[in-house]
């Protein structure tokens, strides 16, 4: 049996799914045997750790790669020796970023899609707007201006994580009744774990188009995409979209 890893908080929810629907087994104490094969979310976070022990023993990763093109992590040597290693299989959100990778030397064998579990639906919503990730002076910026547009509306805006955690992540957005999908990155792939996170506790997303035109046209049925500010503006007149669909787990 193929087993999996995660590395991080954020993809619990992810490593949950993926382990039911291709029966992996969840691994927590990673001590790997020779011939075992792994799927790693997070490998971004130990690429030291899963280089040196690919070579020591033999064992294959598929790699679920979670960073934009423009990460610090492509500077480190260890995780671009283990996107490079052939014995590796490398799958990303966006065969945009599949592309870019290529000025790497990585070689992409496929797709994956951020999944989440669907939850029940809360209609009451005491929170207006809200948003958690890293800060940087754009996305200051954009709430900061939103807080003046909306003085009387609730808004949560978090820039020190915390909402790592999945449940309490998840309780949040059950709150919620818009979230900002505002990008980290000029050139960002656009960010569908936080969407479609955001999407399975039923919150209406606003998002800046990104540069990866496919997930553009894609997620167009779903979510609201334009300049923040006007988006937020016009929150009662913007139209009702359609269910988030899952195309696929894998695509390889």
């Amino acid at each position: 049996m193929s087993k999996i890893l995660n590395f991080h908080k954020i993809f619990i929810e992810n490593t949950y799914i993926l382990a039911e629907k291709l029966s992996l087994e969840i691994v927590n104490d990673f001590k790997p045997n020779n011939g075992e094969t792994y799927y790693i979310f997070g490998s971004h976070l130990h690429p030291d750790r899963l280089a040196i022990i690919q070579e020591t023993i033999n064992v294959k990763y598929i790699i679920l790669q979670t960073e934009q093109i423009n990460s610090q992590f492509f500077l480190n040597k260890f995780y671009l020796k283990l996107l490079q290693n052939p014995k590796n299989v490398v799958l990303n959100w966006s065969n945009e970023l599949s592309r870019l990778l290529k000025k790497y030397d990585v070689v992409s064998k496929g797709l994956f899609e951020y999944q989440f579990l669907p939850q029940p639906i809360n209609d009451v919503r005491d929170v207006d707007f809200f948003f958690c990730g890293s800060i940087t002076p754009y996305r200051k910026a954009i709430t900061d201006e939103i807080k003046k547009i909306y003085p009387d509306k609730v808004c949560i805006f978090d820039f020190n994580w915390a909402f790592e955690d999945n449940k309490k992540l998840t309780e949040m957005l059950l709150r919620t009744k818009y979230v900002l999908n505002i990008p980290y990155y000029k050139d960002n792939i656009l960010e569908t774990h936080r969407i479609n996170k955001a999407l399975s506790c039923g919150t209406i997303v606003l998002s800046e188009i990104s540069y990866c035109e496919e997930l553009n046209e894609k997620y167009r049925k779903y979510i609201h995409f334009g300049n923040l500010i006007k988006l937020v503006k016009s929150i009662n007149k913007l139209p009702k979209k359609e269910k988030l669909k899952y195309d696929y787990i894998l695509k390889i």
